[in-house]
C-alpha cells in the first residue's frame, strides 16, 4: 500500500486526537444527581478516567438534546456529548443554538460538538463556549453527511478535504481553553 504522508500524517493525527470516542465499554451504573438547567453552572471538574473504559454518549443531531442526556446520565453514561452544533450559527449568536448549549448540573464531563467548515467563525464560536463553564472539551464533526451540511463543506465534506481538517482542528486547538478536543469521523465520504 501506498501512503500519501499528508493522508498519513492527517489519519494518524485524526486517531490521536479522536481515540476517547472510539473507547465504548461497559461501566457500573451510577446514581444521577439532581439537574439544575444553565450553561454557568459551576460544578466541579471531572476528568474522563480512559483507564476505566468510560461510556460516551454518540452526539446525534435531532436526538441527543438535555433531556435525552438527562436520560443517559441516570443510566451510566459516563462522557455526554451535545448534538451538533452549527459554529456559524454560534457565532452569529443564535439564541435558538445557544439553548441547544444548555446542560444540567451532573452532565459532567460534557463535550460540545461543532460542525463548520470555516476556521474564522469555528474560531468565535469556540471563543463564545472559552466563556462557558461546565464544557470539558470541543468536538469536530467530520461525519455527517445530510447534505445541507455536506453542501456547506462541514461534516463528512470534511474527509475529502485533508489540509482544512486540519485547519480547524488547529483553529479548535490554537482557541480552546478546554481540556479536551477530539474528531467524529467516519470512514470516508461515501462509507456508512
Amino acid at each position: 500500500i501506498n501512503f500519501n504522508t499528508e493522508y498519513f500524517t492527517l489519519l494518524s493525527l485524526i486517531l490521536i486526537i479522536s481515540c476517547f470516542n472510539l473507547l465504548f465499554c461497559l461501566s457500573t451504573l451510577r446514581k444521577a444527581l439532581f439537574f439544575t438547567f444553565g450553561l454557568n453552572i459551576r460544578s466541579r471538574k471531572k476528568m474522563i478516567d480512559f483507564k476505566n473504559k468510560p461510556i460516551f454518549l454518540a452526539p446525534l443531531a435531532g436526538l441527543t438534546d438535555l433531556p435525552f442526556r438527562q436520560i443517559a446520565k441516570k443510566c451510566g453514561c459516563d462522557v455526554s456529548i451535545s448534538e451538533m452544533i452549527s459554529a456559524n450559527a454560534l457565532a452569529f449568536g443564535s439564541q435558538k443554538t445557544i439553548k441547544m448549549l444548555e446542560r444540567a448540573e451532573g452532565e459532567s464531563p460534557y463535550i460540545v460538538q461543532l460542525e463548520s467548515s470555516d476556521a474564522k467563525n469555528l474560531a468565535k464560536s469556540v471563543e463564545f463556549l472559552n466563556a462557558c463553564d461546565g464544557i470539558a472539551g470541543i468536538d469536530l464533526n467530520c461525519g455527517c453527511p445530510v447534505p445541507k451540511v455536506f453542501k456547506q463543506g462541514a461534516g463528512s465534506a470534511l474527509l475529502g478535504d485533508p489540509k482544512l481538517l486540519c485547519a480547524l482542528i488547529e483553529t479548535i486547538k490554537k482557541t480552546s481553553n478546554k481540556r479536551y478536543t477530539s474528531v467524529k469521523l467516519r470512514l470516508g465520504i461515501n462509507e456508512s
